[in-house]
Formats: C-alpha cells, sequence, structure tokens
C-alpha cells in the first residue's frame, strides 16, 4: 500500500541528492534530476486526487516539465487539486539565482501558481534569491544576519498579491513567520486564518548535529498541526518544534521522535 502511488518511469533513474555536511551545518550537494526531468501535471492522475485531502508539491525548480509556458503546468496541477477539494502547499529549493534568471521569470510563474496554493513554504534565502536576486547576491555568505523585517514583509506582500492563500517563511535560527490572505481554503479555518501576520521564535535544540531536512521537517509539523485543526501559531510552533528537533542529528530523519514529543516540545517554549 505503501507504495500505491508511485509512477514508474521507464527511462529515468529515481533522482537523488548526495548531501555532504559538516558538523554545525554547512553543506554541499551532489544532485542527479533523474525522473524528476519528466514529472509532469499529468502524472498527478484524477483518481489520485480525488483520493486525496491535501496536495504537497516540493521544489519545482527542480521539475521544468511543470514549469514550461511560464509555470502553466504547475498552476493546471494545483488548480486541478483544488477542484478535487485538496488543500495545496508549495516548497521550494536553493538554487544558483544567476542561472535562474536566464533559465525562466520567476515572478510570471509565481503569479500562474500561487492563486491554487493555500500554503506558499520557501525559506527566506529560496524567496528572496528567486524574486530578487541581485538584493540576494549582495547579502554575502550568511544572508539570514542581514534581513530586516520590513524586507522580510515585502516578499511575502507580493505572493499575498499574486493570491497565495498565506505564506509561511522558514527563517532558520530566526524562526518562522506567518503572512495570510484569504487563508487555506478550507470553510471551516476561513476566519481563524484571514489576513494573519505572525511569528515564532526558533526552538534551541539541545546540540547542532546538522541542519539536513530541516526546513521539510518543519513543514511537516506545520501541517500535521494544521490537519488536526490547530490554529495558525500552534501549526508554527509545530514546525519549529520538527526543524529543532531535526537538527539534533546529522541526517534528515533520525532526529524526529514521536509526533506527541514534537507537540509537547511546541506547546512547552
Amino acid at each position: 500500500k505503501e507504495s500505491l502511488f508511485l509512477i514508474e518511469s521507464g527511462l529515468k533513474h529515481t533522482s537523488y541528492t548526495v548531501i555532504l555536511g559538516r558538523e554545525g551545518g554547512e553543506r554541499s550537494f551532489l544532485h542527479n534530476p533523474g525522473a524528476n526531468l519528466e514529472f509532469g501535471e499529468a502524472d498527478a492522475r484524477e483518481e489520485d486526487l480525488e483520493w486525496a485531502d491535501h496536495v504537497h508539491l516540493g521544489y519545482p525548480p527542480l521539475l521544468p516539465a511543470l514549469l514550461e509556458g511560464g509555470g502553466k503546468p504547475l498552476a493546471r496541477l494545483l488548480e486541478r487539486a483544488c477542484a478535487a477539494g485538496c488543500t495545496t502547499s508549495v516548497d521550494m529549493v536553493m538554487v544558483d539565482p544567476r542561472e535562474e534568471r536566464k533559465k525562466r521569470d520567476w515572478k510570471a510563474v509565481f503569479r500562474e501558481f500561487l492563486p491554487y496554493t493555500d500554503f506558499f513554504m520557501p525559506s527566506l534565502e529560496e524567496l528572496e534569491a528567486l524574486l530578487d536576486p541581485e538584493r540576494f547576491l549582495s547579502r554575502g555568505k550568511d544572508p539570514l544576519a542581514s534581513y530586516t523585517e520590513a524586507e522580510v514583509a515585502d516578499l511575502a506582500a507580493r505572493c499575498l498579491e499574486w493570491e497565495a492563500g498565506a505564506v509561511v517563511v522558514k527563517m532558520g535560527r530566526k524562526g518562522l513567520a506567518l503572512f495570510s490572505g484569504r487563508g487555506p481554503a478550507s470553510a471551516g479555518e476561513k476566519r481563524t486564518w484571514k489576513d494573519r501576520f505572525l511569528r515564532v521564535p526558533a526552538i534551541a535544540p539541545e546540540r547542532v548535529a546538522g541542519t539536513t531536512g530541516a526546513g521539510d521537517a518543519a513543514i511537516a509539523g506545520f501541517l500535521a498541526a494544521f490537519f488536526e485543526g490547530g490554529d495558525p501559531e500552534m501549526c508554527l510552533r509545530c514546525a519549529a518544534s520538527a526543524g529543532s528537533f531535526c537538527v539534533e542529528a546529522p541526517d534528515a530523519q533520525s532526529g524526529i521522535p514521536s509526533w506527541e514529543d514534537v507537540k509537547a516540545r511546541a506547546e512547552k517554549r
């Protein structure tokens, strides 16, 4: 049953990334795109969307078939998910802004898919690298150290103008921020989620062994709390909690405890 929705490619290997990390967080990535080069909107089958409650799509910059025509296939996939009654979320990935701006107009891509995205969940660096590459490149080796509150709000505001339901900005050691407009499509959640701004600090881990997977863990914590009916603040706190557990181990998974432990740390801080 776990492989029920896996689609096998007859032409490509499974995509993989080798991460070379040092204790403390410095990392290098060796990436083979493999079958991700083929993944298109038709791979999200109607029967799968009808079965699902939520569609999470990770890393559009690594899925080139979805970005053809300025992101129209990506937008159509998410629009179909919404029509099937799913809530949707999209995560980004760090790319070289110098190369990306040669390939496509990311502002145009955002305008295409954000109207069908309930939760847009990039890191702060990922968001600025795509929307304002010149400013990002001017920040040096530690971009997080130089961001102002106004700059974060400006980047999120652009996404809300392009009709994202809510923008969850992951900021590493600076925590997370939520900026919402219309909020998620779930009818019962609109009053709680509409037109909100919240920020929570990072939760200090017991130790830092590596940052691989911390952003993904934070998203998982946020969405798990959302599916349980958590309010915006609890969702952010669970995101911070899951991320803090993740960095206590050098890999992406072994530091994550039970969901009850994630919630307990979120409620304690």
